[in-house]
This record gives structure tokens, C-alpha cells and sequence, in this order.
């Protein structure tokens, strides 16, 4: 009965409530069937607790049960997930978001992809800033409002199936890249 053994009474007792397919994910983790979890814990525990959706008035998840919810820790992100826990990791306790694919991704690898955009950010505010007359960073900050508003509009699309949000996703960042990419060679030949 490793299934027993390896998830918290809270969550066992919240897989009642969650989602199929979230369950069933759970479940594959419990029993270490998941390639995506590949390091050893005792422990799965489900964290985030989510409130009743007005918008599915008509689901059946109980009140006190968790539902699955956007990553706000990454807004480029348009899988739903649920926050889990691993207790007993070799480094400690991981914080880490199941999305509904089954893939994970610690709390911590999403801080650290958001800290790189930032730096990233700042590299091309500083590069552009070495071309004023090109007026490159308000083209840039207009064509990632562009990328963003299409992920948002993904994320939040009830009727897509996740693949087309992550197509959608990838179109988008698609385009921005072109952009970077064009005023990447303007600034080079404005040299």
C-alpha cells in the first residue's frame, strides 16, 4: 500500500474532490509512476487550497476540496495546476506546481525563469539605450503586451483544449522573438 503510505491524510482525503485527471496524476506520483517526479520523497501532500469558481457554478468539486488554478507565480503559463508538496526530498521539503500534462515545476524554477526574464529585460533596456533614435524599447514593451495579452487570453479560454493554449502560446512568443530579433539587426546595422 505505497499509495497510503507516501500521501498525507489531508490529501488522500482531498483526492475525493479533485479532478480526475489531477487524481489520477496524484495517484502516479504516490506510486512512483510518474517519470516526471524522478527524486525520492516520503511524502506527497496536496497545499493549495482553492475556493469555489463562479465561473463553473456547475462544477462538483466540494468547497473544501482543491481546484486547480493558473500559475500566478508564472504568468507565461497557460497549463492549469495544482500546488503539491514533497516531504522527505534529499534537500528538504519542494514546493512544486503538478500541472494537468503531469509535468512539475518547483516554485523555485518558476521564481528563477521569472528572474531571468528580468535580467533579460534589463539587458535589452540597456542594449536599446545605446540607440535612442531607433526607439526600440517602447516597440519591445508594446510587442510583449501583444505576446502577453494572447497568453491571457489562452489561460483563460474555458473551451480550448490545452494544446491549443500551448500552440497559442508558442505562436505568440513566436512573434515576440521575431521582434527581438529584428531590432537585434537594426541595432547592429545602426552601428
Amino acid at each position: 500500500m505505497a499509495l497510503v503510505g507516501r500521501m498525507s491524510d489531508v490529501t488522500r482525503e482531498l483526492l475525493k474532490s479533485i479532478p480526475g485527471n489531477f487524481r489520477n496524476l496524484i495517484r502516479q506520483i504516490a506510486e512512483g509512476t510518474n517519470p516526471n517526479v524522478s527524486f525520492h520523497f516520503t511524502e506527497i501532500k496536496v497545499i493549495r487550497y482553492g475556493k469555489k469558481n463562479a465561473s463553473r457554478p456547475n462544477a462538483n468539486w466540494s468547497l473544501r476540496g482543491t481546484f486547480p488554478h493558473p500559475p500566478n507565480t508564472d504568468r507565461r503559463e497557460v497549463r492549469n495546476s495544482i500546488t503539491i508538496q514533497f516531504n522527505g526530498a534529499p534537500r528538504g521539503p519542494i514546493v512544486a506546481h503538478l500541472f494537468n500534462d503531469g509535468t512539475i515545476k518547483s516554485s523555485e524554477q518558476m521564481h528563477q525563469e521569472n528572474n531571468q526574464r528580468r535580467a533579460e529585460d534589463e539587458r535589452l533596456t540597456a542594449a536599446e539605450s545605446n540607440f535612442p533614435a531607433l526607439q526600440q524599447t517602447a516597440a519591445r514593451r508594446l510587442a510583449e503586451r501583444r505576446m502577453m495579452a494572447r497568453i491571457e487570453a489562452a489561460r483563460i479560454n474555458l473551451s480550448w483544449s490545452i494544446i491549443r493554449k500551448q500552440l497559442e502560446k508558442d505562436s505568440a512568443e513566436q512573434e515576440y522573438r521575431l521582434v527581438l530579433q529584428a531590432q537585434a539587426q537594426a541595432r547592429a546595422a545602426a552601428v
